[in-house]
């Protein structure tokens, strides 16, 4: 063969296959899957791959499929058969006018009785191909056609003609071009146009009616064959089967079986499924016969076998000799009624001029035919789903021959109107609509076919209604785009090797497989207890593509981008978001790109979750009154993202994954070269689901209590929800142990319970640091250590504008709308709690202090005001997550609080550190004298704090109890730092400041010092300016007064002329800041 004359679009295009005993099959000879474009190779490599290998290959076959972006000139094959005589080349007239019509490229078939011509156009909107059933053979030579018949067996008729733009179909190249015509593929829309034409034309005897040729052929059109339904009972002997359940078990009466029972019939579902070394086929009651007379191997039994035209026949012949059936039975196609001579007045149907006409007599009671509409149409299809019909219209234009097929539902068709419209915009300006309406088409219809439509993957019965799993004859598919589910029958060897390899891609690979395996599982036995996964992880760490891979086992489309459903602003409406996760069905749905950095997405990925998690969405009215019927959710998220969203809930309800970047690449280029392989393991998988005659939830409920109970004692929030989790990937995976993959899966048994026990402790562990109440406590702990201007230290008055609370030996007391407020604006919540909420968990995990006369919140006094709210207990955070203490301190040993753990200032802390038990204390008082207090003594009933001067504070609303020192509490381990003025310094010891105005001043200085320092670089000095540090009741003197006596300096900025206090050491050390 040579292929130097095969046009350069042919040859560009990656469309090629090997040949092999007359099936399309790659370079190892498998054919399963060659209707995937992955399985497609180029021209070069499909020349050398088969010369490389002369006693393996027949030859090349290019697959004909469509191409969006070849827009109205998509690649056209034309099979003109039993039209020329091999022995001398001898060509019928009427093949030899239409080869000269088209004057493209064109070829010898491999039988040499026909020719394969290409050409550029595009068929009618929603057709993928086109045939006629050809000529009577007496239209050619005997001879000739004897000459035929003998290379080709099958052959009934000659002159046929079938046109592919889609299929996918493919033709055998045999590189013997004929010569007489164009060497490219030209483009010939009007010749297509005419040849559409001829193929609804039956070439042979009109019959009686007298109609044009081609409005008898188009009374015809079909899909394929109609077969009526058989009882599968009647079909396969199950006498002496074992029954289970619904079904019923035995052994296969042509192939036996060892183990008694390889072979399932479901009497109710009409269904058989054949069970043996890996090999899992089966179909209805005519599939089923089609295996048995041979006509399709046992273990091809699948979708899409009764399409072809010869296994039919053979199988209704079959049929017809175990008078299963009567032949007249079994061929009924939709058709277009013809008006006959003996039609009584009233009947209405096409006549000889394709028009539609109605039966009337005339004035003397001759009958005569009465115009009604140049538009010849027919219902061809009926489809219902959820009460809901669809129609599909089929029929031809009288005066211009324009086919036309389109979709309307009831609503539409049912208004005069809206029919009329559609009508008009398909027949064009040419036809005239006249009188036709709905019922009209309704009469001129016969032998509508009936399907149910399918436009969500779900369960029917143990049927999964996915397109390819081909256990349901009677649907049409019509999903959603975002829906690309396809999944189907190939080479089960390299699929399970496939498998393999993806269960060792990624440490917690098994985990996602086994989710995504699991999800029709989850929408059938465990509507009320789904679950996600999400993988959470670093740009570059391939998880969306990953996500893509595992995906596609149930359809190829999943690894199209643009199938990708993008959470967020970069995606749709939330909304359309939930749109697309309801079309989803039982079937897996990635939500990639997950942010948690924008609070409305987050927002919006808690609200998602939960919708489709709790299963059904929100309950709607509906204007008339009443309530619109909800969906239900039955999808299984897979959610992809680089920061979590921390959400208690939220998180229980899915498995999150930190998902790690490797190095090492080639194991998932690997995968990637062999995708086609991936439909292979939803078909297989999705048929052995359906073969399942267990209860899956036998010894579920069981095993979830305890492993919830083993949870619980370990203090996870939410343990039912990590049992859950657990207990249903388990059981996912002892089923694939258990199924067409297991052996692959058991090789990686111990790897599975290991990533399974390790992600569920980390989701324990993580889901309780993101409670309402963990989120709270931790961020008040962290407020304290970054704003402790934010809290008064037991009475004293505070520097801050804003406070949420009061701290003292008692506890920490919290002003609940203030707190809440200030934690919203941290952004510390996702979802912000209320004040009733946290009071209950306060309450409940027993933080608050004992709330006498059934009060609701504590009450104290601040700033001589009664106020409510939290009074937590001193310990209240002794049991919090520690916090890395490396994180808090200043390049001294200190932590780097606000203020210094002492400072005395004439025996008057500004913040006194609370005591411990048994622990002995030094007092520095007015005259630096000495005093020892035990914390007993000191927590005894008191509830003041006393200063130097004899001033006092409450610290608790209902304490009358004073304490009798005036102390600044120091432990003795530890040196206090005193920044009093010294002996030595006469003028500052005779001050007339008072306590209270220096305690201001001090609290002031601390805050400018931490908030609003003045650094010199050059002499590394800190300072102030006294603008930030006087307020109301101080002036500038007297705060001069108090800093120059405790060693301060000032100098005069160049710049600004701002005059700037210097701090002493001493002072920078006191607060924690040398």
């Amino acid at each position: 063969m040579s292929f130097d004359d095969v046009p350069a679009m042919l040859r560009n295009a990656k469309q090629w296959v090997a040949r092999k005993e007359k099936k399309p099959c790659d370079l190892q000879g498998r054919s399963g899957g060659w209707q995937n474009s992955d399985f497609w190779i180029s021209f070069e490599e499909a020349k050398a791959g088969i010369e490389s290998n002369p006693g393996m290959f027949s030859g090349l076959g290019f697959v004909i499929a469509r191409h969006p972006e070849r827009g109205d000139k998509q690649l056209i094959g034309i099979d003109l058969d039993a039209c020329r005589d091999p022995r001398t080349g001898w060509v019928s007239p009427w093949a030899a006018e239409i080869l000269r019509k088209l004057n493209s490229y064109t070829e010898l078939s491999l039988s040499g009785t026909g020719f394969h011509v290409w050409i550029l156009g595009k068929l009618p909107e929603g057709m993928d191909s086109a045939e006629s059933e050809g000529m009577e053979p007496i239209t050619l030579p005997p001879d000739v056609w004897a000459f035929i018949k003998a290379i080709k067996k099958n052959a009934a008729r000659c002159n046929t003609i079938e046109i592919y733009e889609d299929g996918p179909r493919h033709f055998a190249m045999t590189g013997s071009r004929v010569t007489d015509y164009s060497a490219d593929a030209e483009y010939r829309p009007e010749v297509l146009s005419e040849l559409l034409g001829l193929c609804r034309c039956s070439a042979g005897p009109s019959g009686d009616s007298g109609l044009p040729e081609w409005a008898v052929e188009m009374a015809k059109v079909a899909a394929g064959k109609r077969l009526p339904p058989l009882n599968i009972l009647d079909v396969i002997d199950t006498r002496g089967w074992e029954q289970c359940g619904h079904q019923l078990r035995g052994p296969h009466p042509t192939l036996g079986s060892s183990t008694g029972h390889n072979l399932v019939v479901d009497p109710e579902a009409g269904l058989w499924a054949y069970m043996h070394n890996g090999i899992n086929s089966g179909g209805d009651a005519w599939l089923w016969l089609a295996c048995e007379c041979g006509a399709v191997p046992w273990e091809e039994a699948g979708a899409g076998k009764l399409k072809d035209k010869t296994i039919v026949e053979k199988t209704i012949a079959y049929a017809v000799s175990r008078q299963l059936v009567n032949a007249e039975d079994v061929i009924r196609e939709p058709e277009i009624r013809l008006l006959r001579p003996d039609d009584e007045p009233g009947a209405i149907g096409i006549a000889p001029d394709g028009t539609v006409q109605t039966v009337t007599t005339d004035p003397k009671g001759n009958k005569e035919l009465k115009w009604v509409s140049d538009c010849a149409i027919g219902i061809y299809l009926e489809t219902q789903e959820d009460r809901r019909t669809e129609f599909v219209f089929r029929g031809k234009g009288a005066k211009d021959g324009r086919p036309v097929e389109f979709t309307a539902d009831a609503d539409v068709v049912s208004e005069s109107r809206k029919f009329r419209a559609l009508m008009i915009n398909y027949f064009g300006a040419r036809n005239r609509l006249g009188k036709l309406d709905f019922e009209t088409a309704q009469r001129l219809s016969r032998n509508t076919i009936l399907r149910e439509r399918v436009t969500i993957p779900r369960w029917r019965q143990n049927i999964p209604l996915v397109p390819g799993v081909g256990l349901a004859g009677d649907v049409v598919f019509r999903l959603a785009q975002q829906t690309p589910a396809m999944v189907c029958d190939g080479d089960i060897g390299a699929a399970k090797e496939l498998f393999r390899d993806m269960l060792k891609l990624r440490r917690y690979s098994s985990l996602l497989l086994t989710t995504i395996l699991g999800a029709p599982v989850f929408a059938r036995w465990f509507k009320n207890d789904r679950i996600g996964i999400a993988l959470w992880g670093k740009t570059g760490s391939n998880k969306t593509t990953i996500a893509q891979l595992f995906t596609a086992i149930y359809g190829l489309g999943y690894l199209d981008d643009r199938t990708l459903l993008k959470h967020g602003k970069l995606g749709g409406t939330q909304v359309g978001a939930m749109e697309v996760l309801l079309n989803a069905g039982i079937l897996p749905r990635i939500l990639d790109n997950v942010k948690a950095t924008d609070a409305k997405d987050a927002l919006a990925y808690i609200a998602i979750i939960q919708a489709i998690m709790e299963g059904g969405e929100k309950l709607r009215g509906k204007r008339e009154g009443g309530l619109r019927t909800t969906n239900e959710f039955l999808v299984t998220p897979i959610v992809t993202g680089e920061i979590k969203v921390s959400e208690a809930s939220t998180s229980a309800r899915i498995l999150n994954l930190t998902w790690e970047k490797s190095q090492d690449m080639a194991n998932l280029t690997s995968i990637q070269s062999r995708v086609k392989y991936l439909p292979v393991i939803g078909y297989h998988w999705l048929r052995y689901l359906a073969a399942n005659t267990h209860d899956l939830r036998q010894g579920f409920e069981q095993k979830r209590s305890e492993m919830a109970t083993s949870y619980a004692a370990k203090g996870y929030v939410n343990p039912g929800r990590l049992a859950n989790i657990y207990c249903l990937l388990r059981g996912i995976w002892t089923l694939i142990e258990n199924g067409p993959f297991g052996e692959e899966a058991k090789e990686f048994h111990d790897e599975f319970l290991n990533a399974l026990n390790e992600a569920i402790e980390a989701q324990g562990l993580e889901v309780t640091s993101e409670t309402e109440l963990a989120r709270f406590l931790n961020a008040v702990r962290n407020l304290r250590a970054s704003r402790p201007d934010l809290f008064m230290i037991g009475g004293l008055p505070n520097s801050s504008d804003r406070i949420i609370g009061r701290e003292n030996e008692l506890g920490l007391f919290l002003l609940p709308e203030e707190t809440l407020g200030l934690l919203k604006q941290m952004g510390v919540f996702t979802q912000v709690p209320s004040e009733n909420s946290i009071t209950k968990a306060l309450k409940e995990e027993g933080y608050l202090r004992e709330i006498k006369d059934r009060r609701r919140l504590n009450i104290t006094k601040i700033n001589g005001i009664k106020v409510s709210g939290w009074w937590l207990k001193p310990d209240w955070d002794d049991d919090l997550p520690e916090v890395d203490e490396a994180s808090h301190k200043s390049r001294g040993t200190e932590p780097s609080t606000w203020e210094p753990k002492s400072i005395s200032l004439g025996g008057s802390p500004t913040k006194p550190t609370f005591l411990e038990k048994s622990k002995t204390y030094r007092g520095v008082g007015g005259e630096n004298e000495e005093k020892t207090y035990d914390r007993n003594v000191w927590d005894s009933g008191s509830n003041r704090i006393e200063y130097s001067n004899n001033t006092s504070i409450d610290t608790d609303y209902n304490s009358t109890t004073t304490c009798p020192a005036s102390v600044s509490l120091v432990p003795t381990e530890e040196k206090s730092i005193s920044i009093e003025p010294t002996e030595d310094n006469d003028e500052a010891k005779g001050s007339d400041l008072s306590q209270s105005i220096k305690m201001k001043i001090w609290e002031n200085v601390g805050y400018a010092l931490k908030k609003c320092p003045r650094k010199d670089k050059e002499s590394n000095r800190t300072g102030i300016i006294l603008d930030d540090v006087i307020s109301a009741g101080l002036d500038a003197r007297r705060a001069e007064e108090l800093l120059r006596a405790t060693g301060w300096e000032s100098s005069e900025a160049e710049a600004s002329g701002l005059k700037i206090w210097w701090a002493p050491e001493k002072v920078l050390r006191a607060y924690g800041l040398a």
